[in-house]
């Protein structure tokens, strides 16, 4: 399928100063019939590189944007889903050798040699589609739900009056659960949330009206960690959900905030999170661990060391993958700065888990599979993604899509509201989606758990072929 040419003529390049905006929506409707349609001429929409490289091409244009929204558009034109063409694109950049990341990072030989293979035995099959029998046929690829993650508490990261020496504080849902069911407990503990501080401030003798802030944040004069999460327990209650059980918590340490390169003759460096003596960095990891142990429903950590401290950042790393088996996340976010050469240099040395990436600080929709893949492919370690929401009319519904075709360990949302129903929406359809029992052995496309992932992980010699892909009967719809 390719885009065909527009008769359209160009659009004026005249600007006028005070152009009405029904003008300017003409101009920018003429524009992509015009100088943007005849670029991607004969493009393959399927391919999300071919259509980048020609809007790179294009002078004036929101590239980003501009990406990300001919994807959509794509999908729309050839009846196929979004995050399809985004598992394809990955598993394309796969098969190529994943020219993208650099010659000694890339899978050992043995490996690659298997995916490749996986690869061509998959495109024979792709050939013969119609005449398989759907008992017979293995789904081409296989995509996993990322989880909501959304804001909470605010610490300093969004918030500079705060109290806190952390960053944030998120709630996060559970992997493998029914999407409704996930968005449902999630936004039932984000409204407790608010209720309970309300009724702390009112009775504090503050002021009684009490909203998020445009972060979607909870500003409170909470002081410690304690603190913080004995108000998360307290919220619980009320809004029936069973903290670690239904929904975890994210805590960004932000150690950027506390961390003292030295302590004078010694040298040392140490972490001061709080009013407590400092903490040398040979002993923070056991610092975290203890944190952890006390705090059995937090799932994931973020930015828990400098982001210069990468032999401490080695150090919690290994104490999380040794919590077996409890599963606790290590993301880095300022460790990585959206920065390739530092996502080739973490994954290679093995500083996090995985990163936070930001669509609008890396690019195109290209850019984005390309530097995420970095996470999903190189070796030794580094194998988990979240994904930033972008900002903008639809945004959200096209990055529920993309994090589920890159395989996106999370997806960042904004508070539960106007701001993120495209997304949550989105969701929640594409999840009822792959667990139709009745498409579930036709389609190709199939829905693979992180437990599973989980597994393979633990075996790396177990080929992605050894993998069931059975689907999980259709869940009851109720209302979010």
């Amino acid at each position: 399928m390719t885009f065909l040419r527009s008769k359209e003529e160009a659009p004026n390049q005249e600007e006028d100063e005070q152009e009405s905006p029904e003008e300017a929506c003409r101009k920018i409707v003429d524009r992509i019939n015009g100088e943007i349609s005849q670029a991607l001429s004969g493009c393959n929409i399927c391919s999300t590189r071919e259509c980048d490289v020609r809007i790179s091409q294009l002078d004036r244009s929101p590239k980003s944007f501009l990406s990300f929204s001919i994807a959509k558009s794509s999908s729309y034109l050839i009846d196929k889903q979004l995050f399809e063409i985004v598992a394809n694109s990955v598993k394309k950049l796969q098969r190529e050798g994943a020219r993208a990341l650099g010659g000694g990072f890339l899978l050992d030989g043995k490996e690659e040699e298997e995916q490749e293979e996986n690869g061509k035995q998959g495109e024979g099959e792709g050939e013969e589609e119609q005449v398989d029998t759907a008992g017979d046929k293995e789904p081409e690829i296989t995509v996993r739900l990322p989880v909501p993650i959304f804001p909470a508490i605010a610490g300093r990261s969004s918030f500079k009056e705060s109290k806190l020496l952390f960053n944030s504080f998120w709630l996060i849902g559970k992997h493998d659960r029914p999407m409704r069911e996930t968005v449902s407990k999630m936004i039932a503990l984000y409204k407790s949330l608010g209720n309970t501080i309300l009724s702390k401030t009112v009775q504090d003798g503050e002021v009684g009206s009490f909203k998020p802030d445009e972060a979607g944040f909870y500003r409170t004069s909470l002081s410690s960690l304690e603190e913080v999460m004995q108000l998360l327990q307290e919220s619980s209650v009320p809004a029936g959900v069973e903290l670690g059980e239904d929904v975890g918590v994210v805590v960004n340490l932000g150690a950027n905030n506390y961390f003292v390169s030295n302590t004078g003759e010694n040298g040392t460096y140490t972490y001061k999170p709080g009013e407590e003596e400092p903490v040398e960095a040979d002993k923070w990891a056991s610092w975290i661990e203890q944190m952890l142990n006390k705090y059995p429903f937090v799932d994931c950590i973020e930015d828990a060391c400098a982001s210069t401290d990468y032999e401490t950042w080695r150090k919690v790393r290994e104490m999380a993958e040794n919590l077996s088996p409890r599963q606790v996340m290590l993301l880095g976010e300022e460790l990585f700065q959206d920065d390739p050469d530092l996502f080739r240099s973490g994954v290679a040395e093995g500083w996090a888990m995985g990163a936070v990436l930001s669509p609008e600080k890396l690019g195109t929709l290209t850019d984005l599979i390309d530097y995420g893949t970095i996470f999903t492919l190189l070796k030794p370690r580094a194998q988990r993604l979240v994904l930033t929401s972008r900002k903008g009319a639809h945004a959200g519904e096209i990055d529920a899509d993309v994090a589920v075709g890159m395989g996106c360990w999370g997806l960042r949302c904004c508070e539960p509201s106007h701001r993120s129903v495209d997304e949550l929406n989105r969701l929640i359809e594409i999840d009822e989606h792959l667990r139709d029992e009745h498409r579930a052995n036709t389609s190709d496309v199939a829905l693979i758990s992180w437990e599973k992932v989980f597994f393979f992980l633990l075996d790396p010699h177990l080929t992605a072929s050894a993998l069931s892909f059975s689907h999980l009967p259709p869940i009851s719809l109720c209302s979010v």
